[in-house]
């Protein structure tokens, strides 16, 4: 995961992840996703994923991602996510980030009043 220059995150599957950054910020080569903006930093990889299971990972987060995109979240919008400790609730988080919403974790079990 990239972070981008205007604060969103950047989603993709690679075999070589310091090849795959290069491309993106030199722009050849790169996604068409950094048209327009430019890729800062890579801040969150995962290993151990076959071709299959890292695009069924992509795709959950992209899913989500779009889902706030057509609801209406903006960039820098507040957004509560509301869970039980699972990896659906980080990948909701991950998912708020990548548009440049600001996730807002909230226990499942706070009461009203708190709130």
């Amino acid at each position: 995961m990239i972070k981008c220059s205007d604060k969103s995150l950047y989603t993709g599957i690679t075999t070589d992840l310091d090849r795959r950054f290069q491309q993106h910020f030199g722009g050849k080569g790169g996604a068409k996703y950094f048209q327009g903006r430019r890729p800062e930093k890579i801040v969150y990889t995962e290993s151990g994923h076959d071709r299959s299971s890292a695009s069924v990972r992509e795709a959950e987060i992209k899913s989500l991602s779009l889902g706030l995109l057509e609801s209406g979240v903006k960039t820098g919008d507040h957004i509560a996510v509301i869970g039980s400790n699972r990896p659906e609730l980080y990948w909701s988080m991950v998912a708020a980030q990548s548009v440049g919403a600001i996730p807002v974790p909230v226990y499942q079990d706070s009461v009203d009043d708190i709130l």
